[in-house]
């Protein structure tokens, strides 16, 4: 027996060696190795601690050296001071344009400190009274009214010196008169083509303004005009117009030339077969003027015409036309070629039957001949197998139509077997390992083969490090060559959890076995993160775990080995769990846990990634339980090392 697991003895029999009795041997006490840990003080915003002593084997705490008085983490906790305000004090007097600042210390740590606002201070205003001005025609005046001046003046206005009624900067001011002019006077007056001069003189009294504006030309009065000059067929006329203002002002406008009127024309110059004939015409309003216009060409009258060049197989003839109106104009069309007449198409196959090549001859000219040569395609009619022949069928076909489609049958010789890859079996035990090859012509043909196995141990397992057996296989058969497989030998050790806990008002507490408790009960304190490890694993990988956390609800990724799963600083209670293992220590091993919840105290076992506490019910975890079992073992029962399940169900939603 050691501190952690219990023992066993046995007794036999010395009559039967075959008759065995087996008893427990109780777990050995645990021998306490105790380090002493300085008292820390409080500060205003942060816990202390008192002395205290721990077990760098087991985690445990004491009040004692002598390890006689047995104390929690949060036993061991100090409530930090608070802090201890002074009087306020004023650092920044305020003014009439800015606020000012007062500020208090703490008595127990000068830098801590915190400020105010003192407000910005009341104005006074210092009043001076402006008289009324009275509007001129050019100049704005102003209302009687106070301001706010001087060196401290704030620069505001007001209709009376109570400063009661405020006023804008634009109702102080009254609006210019502006000029009231009279008619005027024009002097020089405007012409057909130049303008006037027009005077005016303001009306009110006293003040003597004078300007001038311009009147507008008065522009040209056109008469309906007078034709000085007439028009002719091609030149134009001229009519001239006089205004009724200036009899010496005039002007002129052009007048449209009257144009050609032609008469019906005669021909002056016959047309032919291919040449244009040409029509003169005369212009009545002036016989001197004359013009031309074509008479179109008469165009050929062809006679049926002869063939003048016989045709041939491949090529045309040549038909002759002679035209009516002159025998000396001729023109030619192609007569069709007869075309080939062709005999019987003949095949001959390549020695290869890649191909085949067509021929056929015309019965006109045998020197005619038509040949075209297709590529072979062949397609298996009846495959070979391993011990028997095939057929092989091959076709050409020919893009010309003349030429028939060729198809010739041959043999195709056995194929005789072709071995794959040979693969190798192991049972599952690794007793027994078989070969196998199967032929790539035909999967039915098989051959297997089984062979000798022996093994050896090649590497020795330890407490914590697995070892290997390596197994070997011999086959009879040539084609199956010697095989190897090695396999791990479990490790003689037995694996524990770890846990670190993060709990409320005292922060991380030690490291400790998790199958003992993992956090606090007892003093309502919420558990607000943990951290899980593996020791003594005897395989591959480790464990991993999540949790439901108060305001965010389950976590997106699962935390492992180690890793922080929860929170840290916000004051944040989790309210479930879930764990698990992975890799090769999950195929060994199951977890069990259980939380003690708020409201529902130890709940039931929950297992390997199932949830466990609470979710939707606001109830805090406060402390839990981690316990490994091999595979196949029975589970942690409800009262487990000294803890009593209270609560039979692991989740409650």
């Amino acid at each position: 027996a050691t501190e952690e697991a219990e023992g066993v003895e046995t007794r036999t029999c010395a009559d039967d060696s075959t008759h065995v009795e087996t008893r427990i041997i109780d777990v050995l006490p645990h021998t306490h190795a105790l380090t002493r840990h300085d008292a820390v003080g409080a500060t205003c915003t942060e816990a202390g601690t008192i002395e205290y002593w721990e077990c760098t084997t087991c985690g445990e705490l004491f009040f004692d050296e002598e390890g006689s008085q047995q104390i929690t983490a949060y036993d061991i906790a100090v409530a930090a001071t608070g802090h201890a305000w002074g009087a306020w004090e004023v650092t920044t007097p305020a003014t009439e344009e800015a606020e000012g600042v007062e500020a208090r210390f703490c008595a127990n740590d000068p830098t801590h400190t915190e400020t105010r606002v003192i407000p910005v201070a009341t104005h006074e205003h210092a009043l001076t009274k402006v008289d009324a001005v009275a509007p001129t025609c050019t100049q704005a005046g102003n209302v009687e009214y106070w301001v706010c001046s001087g060196e401290d003046g704030c620069g505001r206005y007001f209709s009376n010196e109570n400063a009661t009624g405020e006023l804008d900067s634009t109702e102080l001011v009254v609006v210019a008169t502006g000029h009231s002019w009279g008619e005027g006077v024009e002097m020089p007056q405007a012409t057909c083509t130049t303008k006037g001069v027009r005077t005016y003189a303001c009306q009110n009294d006293g003040c003597g303004a004078t300007k001038t504006e311009s009147t507008p030309s008065l522009g040209h009065a056109w008469d309906e005009g007078q034709l000085t000059t007439k028009p002719t067929c091609m030149g134009n006329g001229v009519m001239t117009y006089t205004c009724a203002n200036d009899p010496t002002h005039t002007r002129t406008e052009p007048v449209d030339a009257l144009g050609h009127v032609w008469d019906g024309g005669e021909v002056t110059t016959d047309p032919t077969c291919t040449a244009k004939g040409v029509r003169t015409l005369r212009c009545t309003r002036d016989e001197t003027h004359t013009r031309q216009e074509s008479v179109d060409a008469t165009g050929h009258a062809w006679d049926e015409g002869v063939v003048t060049t016989d045709p041939t197989c491949t090529a045309k003839g040549v038909r002759t036309f002679t035209c009516a109106n002159d025998p000396t104009h001729t023109r030619t069309e192609p007569v069709g070629a007869t075309g080939h007449d062709w005999g019987e198409p003949t095949y001959a196959w390549a020695s290869d039957l890649g191909s085949v090549t067509a021929k056929r001859v015309c019965k006109n000219d045998p020197e005619h001949v038509q040949t075209e040569t297709a590529k072979a395609t062949s397609q298996t009619t009846k495959a070979a197998t391993c011990t028997a022949k095939g057929t092989k069928a091959y076709t050409a076909a020919f893009s010309n139509a003349a030429f028939g489609t060729q198809t010739k049958k041959v043999s195709v010789a056995a194929l005789g077997h072709t071995w794959g890859k040979v693969t190798y079996s192991w049972s599952k035990d690794l007793s027994a390992c078989t070969a196998k090859r199967v032929c790539q012509n035909d999967p039915g043909h098989v051959q297997k083969a089984k062979a000798q196995v022996s093994s050896k141990v090649t590497k020795k397992a330890t407490a914590t490090t697995a070892g290997v057996r390596t197994y070997t296989a011999a086959f009879d058969a040539a084609w199956a060559k010697k095989q190897t497989k090695s396999a791990a030998i479990d490790p003689t050790g037995s694996p524990v959890v770890k846990a670190n806990a993060h709990v409320q008002g005292v922060g991380w507490l030690n490291k400790v076995a998790a199958d003992k408790m993992v956090g606090t009960v007892g003093h309502s304190h919420r558990l607000e993160a943990f951290d899980l490890t593996l020791a003594s694993a005897p395989a591959s990988g480790g464990i991993e775990y999540m949790s439901h956390v108060q305001g965010i609800g389950w976590e997106k990724s699962w935390s492992r080995d180690g890793q922080m799963s929860g929170t840290s600083g916000q004051s944040k209670r989790v309210e479930a769990t879930r764990i698990r293992l992975y890799g090769n220590m999950a195929k060994k091993y199951d977890v069990y846990y259980r939380v003690h919840a708020q409201n529902y105290g130890w709940m039931g076992w929950a297992k390997n990634g199932a949830k466990a506490g609470t979710q939707g019910k606001s109830l805090r975890i406060e402390a839990m339980q981690v316990v490994l079992v091999k595979k196949g073992a029975p589970a942690p029962t409800a009262v487990f090392k000294g803890i009593t399940q209270s609560y039979s169900k692991a989740f409650v939603k």
